[in-house]
């Protein structure tokens, strides 16, 4: 077991490169030269991911109700064993529906014609049904899906801490067409999949889940959030799932503008929200992609997907692990420490 001390270095790791991202976009530097250079310094990456797999494999919570990862495991499940993603779908095209008729009351042949649609969508989504989700982990740096059967799991990081986790900059990554020939059989696309992921590359609409867990709230600016939410739209198919995990010890109010800012976003570029739940550490969402949506929208929605670190000055932001200095001068111990600083899960 970690000490205090040991627990505090590593976290001071993970906020210092946090901080140092962020105030380099607030001082005027381009966020693509940042990020550039980031990726250049593998001295940094490499303290940087040792110390994020030790306090997330360290600090695993024992009460698995408050566990990122079950939350995600059970959304899963639920959406696409248990009838949750037809059930999703089946409302939102039939809301699609009734809306194109742009009226509010509807004869009974357009009822009719309505209820014939949704039969053909309804044979249309049994034959997407695969025997194993297909997930994309990123920002995985330790594959912390690959305990779960279910899930054909492929976790990506810019900073690998496991041999099973693929280099890979989500941010920048090319994307290459999919034929049909090789969608046809999942073993036949997850080993496509793999073949194309040695090379860096990432095929487009196959993914059945695109997990961003602890991710978009490190990067240093909206502009690379959006774009991140954007490539994953284009990696999933067609009413696949984007569940999005971020930390917040506070209660669930707290930041309710800034989740609601963040559903508007995600649903203006083509997405709809299926589920919405706030753990003790972390909100934890999940969408559902609705539909293709239009380029040149993207952009307006960047300044959607905020932070309260994006508004704070730079001399305000300390490397701590969101403890105050008060509390580290306390005698806590480690079980506190974790309590009090969200270190359970970092």
């Amino acid at each position: 077991m970690f000490t205090m001390d040991e627990a505090t270095k590593n976290a001071e790791v993970v906020k210092k490169l946090h901080k140092t991202l962020r105030s380099k976009v607030k001082k005027g530097y381009p966020p693509d030269e940042v990020w550039a250079n980031l990726l250049k310094d593998s001295d940094v990456l490499s303290e940087y991911s040792k110390a994020m797999s030790i306090l997330a494999l360290q600090y695993w919570p024992k009460d698995t109700s408050q566990s990122r990862i079950k939350w995600a495991y059970n959304v899963c499940l639920e959406y696409f064993y248990n009838g949750g993603a037809y059930k999703s779908a089946q409302k939102y095209f039939k809301q699609q529906m009734y809306s194109s008729l742009e009226k509010n009351i509807v004869t009974e042949y357009e009822k009719l014609t309505i209820e014939s649609e949704l039969r053909i969508f309804e044979r249309d989504w049994k034959s997407l049904i695969t025997e194993k989700i297909v997930l994309l982990d990123v920002g995985s740096c330790f594959n912390g899906f690959k305990e779960f059967n279910e899930f054909l799991v492929f976790p990506i990081d810019i900073a690998p801490a496991t041999q099973d986790v693929y280099k890979l900059d989500f941010l920048n990554v090319a994307f290459k067409e999919v034929s049909q020939s090789f969608t046809s059989d999942q073993f036949t696309l997850v080993t496509y999949i793999r073949d194309n992921l040695t090379d860096s590359l990432l095929l487009k609409a196959v993914f059945d889940v695109v997990v961003f867990s602890l991710l978009l709230c490190y990067l240093p600016c909206p502009e690379q959030r959006l774009k991140c939410c954007i490539n994953a739209h284009i990696s999933l198919r067609l009413y696949g799932l984007l569940i999005i995990i971020t930390p917040d010890s506070s209660h669930q109010n707290r930041n309710a503008k800034m989740m609601a800012s963040w559903k508007n976003a995600l649903e203006g570029i083509g997405f709809v929200r299926y589920k919405y739940t706030k753990l003790e550490h972390f909100h934890c969402m999940a969408f559902f992609k609705a539909n293709e949506t239009n380029i040149l929208l993207w952009e307006k929605y960047s300044r959607f997907l905020f932070i309260p670190q994006d508004f704070q000055e730079i001399k305000e932001e300390k490397v701590d692990i969101n403890c105050s200095e008060e509390k580290f001068s306390s005698n806590y111990n480690i079980e506190e420490l974790i309590q009090v600083c969200n270190l359970s899960e970092l």
